[in-house]
């Protein structure tokens, strides 16, 4: 069983148990007979075993978890999920859910970030939270970092961070003091169990999440086998829009950028432009204009 097919089945079952877990009036037969249903579906291999003799004493952390998060159906769960390839069917969080009825634009780009594309970004990031945009990124060094900053600057509720560790721990720990400003002030979003650590795969699917919560993926820097890449396919993928910053061709962290622009993506050129730009899309999705 491959990683991305286990990640899926345990969070399934998670899922399966929270919902009934909290519903104290399901007997231990009926629980048994969801663990039986999940094992004959494959979700349950024979040597995982569940005590739900052991249950009892978990309600409260359980209760807690069903607090710190929302299913898929859910009115707060977000619409263009719904649309994306293998949509989250958990997703735990802290900070206000508020923001994401929000206008929203993904910004990403690389761990290694030039002088030029920390100022740009900052920039970016301010100015589209000045005009009641929400920035969405990865919380990761680099562009997403100082996007995250950048719309801080403006006011509260500015910014989702969607993190490839649990709730509850940072990756890397360097940003552990900004990922509590963001869960304190702003929102932070996981699929993964409140006090799992970063796993290797994990980026990868953090990545098509951030895609995947914007109708644009603006990609401030990117080298030739960026990461930041791997998102801007997921939006594609997902028919959304993709920016592009342009640099100059001798940059090693514009490379990725340039051949995005190569390729048909929208070129970067004029903050305020760019943020025309989103703010029309947003208008459009809500059918108020055509697009053009």
């Amino acid at each position: 069983m491959n990683q991305v097919t286990y990640r899926n089945q345990w969070h399934y079952s998670n899922f399966i148990f929270q919902q009934g877990l909290n519903q104290e009036s399901l007997t231990q037969k009926e629980l048994q007979d969801i663990q039986g249903e999940l094992r004959q579906a494959g979700i349950l291999t024979r040597n995982h075993r569940v005590s739900f003799e052991e249950i009892p004493q978990h309600y409260s952390y359980i209760q807690k978890l069903a607090r710190q998060s929302f299913v898929i159906g859910d009115k707060v769960y977000p619409e263009e999920w719904n649309h994306i390839h293998q949509p989250p069917l958990l997703m735990y969080y802290l900070g206000h859910l508020d923001v994401l009825a929000k206008p929203r634009v993904s910004l990403v780009g690389t761990r290694q970030i030039t002088d030029y594309g920390r100022i740009v970004t900052r920039e970016m990031a301010k100015s589209l939270a000045l005009a009641g945009i929400v920035t969405v990124s990865g919380l990761a060094d680099g562009v997403d970092r100082f996007a995250h900053l950048g719309a801080m600057q403006t006011q509260d509720q500015s910014t989702i961070a969607v993190i490839a560790t649990g709730v509850e721990m940072a990756y890397p720990s360097s940003h552990r003091s900004l990922q509590g400003k963001i869960a304190e002030k702003h929102l932070l979003l996981s699929e993964y169990l409140p006090t799992q650590t970063a796993q290797r795969h994990h980026f990868v699917m953090r990545n098509r999440l951030v895609a995947g919560l914007s109708p644009a993926t603006l990609v401030m820097e990117a080298a030739h086998k960026s990461g930041s890449l791997i998102t801007a396919n997921y939006a594609l993928q997902f028919n959304r829009e993709v920016y592009a910053l342009p640099g100059r061709i001798t940059d090693t962290e514009s490379v990725g950028c340039n051949a995005l622009l190569e390729q048909g993506a929208t070129p970067i050129l004029r903050l305020s432009e760019t943020v025309q730009s989103i703010q029309e899309l947003h208008r459009y999705q809500r059918g108020e204009e055509t697009k053009i």
